[in-house]
C-alpha cells in the first residue's frame, strides 16, 4: 500500500523500517524540516481502529519524557490516513542488532562484543544472522531498558509487548517504543483477547492477565536472548510453545556467565508472578550488584595506577632535570631513577610505564655522557 517517495502530508517516505498487524512503520523526512528524519507509524485504512489509536497516543503522551522512552512528536490525519509520528532511532532496533545488521552491529563485532552463532537465509532468500552479545553489553542494555520500563510503570503504564523489535537504539541507548497494546495499570489488567508476541509472554498472559510482573518476564526473555542468541522457549508450534512457557525451564546459561546473572534470569522467568521481581527497580538493582560486573575493568585499574604513578613522578622529576645539567648529576639521576622503582613498586601492571621511563632516562643519560666526553677532549 505504501511506497518509497510517497507523500503523506508534508512527509516523504524514504524506506520501510517495520510492519505488523496494525500497518507499517516508515522512515520519513518532513519538507518543513528537511534535515530531520522521523518514524511514521501508518495504519492500513481497512484496519483502522480509531479507539485503539487514540489509546496508543494517550499512553505515549502519559509516558512523558525519559531518555529510555522514544519521544512522540504527534499524530495527524492526512486525507483520511492516520500517522503517528515519533523520533527516528538511527541505529535500528535491538532485533536488528541481534540479527547482526547495521553499523552498531558491525562496530560491536569488531570489538568482539557481538558473536555470530548462526547464519542462514530467510524466506526471501536473504542472508541473516543470529547473534549474542557479551555479558557486559547485554547487562548495560538491560539496565537501560529497565530504567525506561520503571518510568512507564511509575507513569501507570504496562507495556504488554516488550520484545527486541520494540526496543530502538540511539547509539547504545535503548529506547522503548510501540505502545499499541499498552494498558493503564490496575491490580490485574484483564483483556478479552490474548495480544502480544507469544515467545515473550508470561504464562498468565494466555489467561488475559497483565501486570508489572508480565513486563518483568518479557525482560527476562530479552536478556536470555541477548546472552545466548536463543529464546528460552524456542518451540515453533504454538501449542508446544504455550506448554513450554507454562511447564518447562529454560536451558541454563553457559558456565562462563556469573551465577548471579543466571539467578536473576531465573527469578525474572519464575512461573508465579509473586516469585518474580515485583518492580523494574528491583531487577535493575540486582543487575548492578553482580560482583563480577561491579569490579573495575583492567583498563580502569591501569588508568588509575598510571594516574597515581604520574602524581608520584612529579615531585622528583624537576630536581632530577636540574641535576642532569652536569655529567656528575647524570649519575645522581640514575641513582634517583633506580630508587623510584623501589618507591613505586614493580608490579606487572607497571612494566610498560617503567620501560618508557627507562628509555627516556637512558637516552638522556647517554647524550649527557657523550657531551661530557666531548668537552674533556676539547680541554
Amino acid at each position: 500500500m505504501f511506497r518509497t517517495h510517497q507523500q503523506i502530508g508534508s512527509y516523504t517516505l524514504i524506506k520501510r523500517i517495520g510492519s505488523g498487524g496494525f500497518g507499517e512503520v516508515w522512515l520519513a523526512k518532513d519538507s518543513n524540516k528537511p534535515t530531520s528524519k522521523y518514524a511514521l507509524k501508518l495504519s492500513h485504512k481497512d484496519r483502522v481502529d480509531s479507539k485503539q489509536i487514540a489509546q496508543e497516543i494517550g499512553h505515549w503522551v502519559l509516558s512523558g519524557k525519559h531518555p529510555n522512552v522514544l519521544p512522540l512528536i504527534g499524530a495527524k490525519i492526512f486525507g483520511g490516513q492516520i500517522a503517528i509520528i515519533s523520533e527516528y532511532a538511527s541505529d535500528g532496533s535491538l532485533q536488528d542488532l541481534l540479527n547482526g545488521q547495521g553499523s552498531l552491529a558491525n562496530k560491536l563485532k569488531r570489538e568482539s562484543k557481538l558473536t555470530i552463532i548462526w547464519k542462514g537465509k530467510n524466506k526471501q532468500g536473504e542472508e541473516i544472522e543470529r547473534c549474542s552479545l557479551s555479558i557486559e553489553e547485554a547487562v548495560k542494555l538491560t539496565v537501560g531498558i529497565l530504567e525506561g520500563l520503571a518510568h512507564l510503570h511509575e507513569s501507570g503504564i504496562i507495556h504488554r509487548d516488550l520484545k527486541p523489535a520494540n526496543i530502538l537504539l540511539s547509539g547504545k541507548t535503548p529506547r522503548l517504543s510501540d505502545f499499541g497494546i499498552s494498558r493503564i495499570i490496575t491490580t490485574d489488567s484483564l483483556s478479552e483477547t490474548v495480544s502480544g508476541t507469544w515467545a515473550y509472554m508470561a504464562p498468565e498472559c494466555f489467561d488475559g492477565k497483565r501486570n508489572v510482573q508480565t513486563d518483568i518476564w518479557s525482560i527476562g526473555v530479552i536478556l536470555y536472548r541477548m546472552l545466548t542468541g536463543n529464546l528460552p522457549f524456542p518451540q515453533k508450534e504454538q501449542t508446544a510453545l504455550i506448554g513450554a512457557i507454562h511447564t518447562h525451564e529454560p536451558e541454563p546459561l553457559s558456565t562462563s556467565n556469573p551465577i548471579a546473572l543466571q539467578n536473576i534470569i531465573s527469578k525474572a522467568l519464575a512461573k508465579s508472578p509473586m516469585e518474580r521481581y515485583q518492580t523494574a527497580e528491583q531487577m535493575h538493582k540486582a543487575l548492578q550488584l553482580i560482583p563480577e560486573l561491579s569490579k573495575p575493568t583492567k583498563r580502569e585499574t591501569l588508568a588509575k595506577l598510571n594516574s597515581s604513578n604520574e602524581e608520584k613522578f612529579r615531585w622528583w622529576f624537576l630536581p632530577v632535570i636540574l641535576l642532569m645539567l652536569t655529567v656528575p648529576g647524570a649519575i645522581c639521576a640514575l641513582i634517583v631513577y633506580l630508587a623510584s622503582k623501589y618507591l613505586l613498586g614493580m608490579s606487572s601492571e607497571n612494566v610498560r610505564y617503567y620501560t618508557l621511563e627507562a628509555e627516556f632516562f637512558g637516552s638522556l643519560l647517554t647524550l649527557l655522557l657523550l657531551e661530557g666526553t666531548s668537552e674533556n677532549k676539547k680541554k
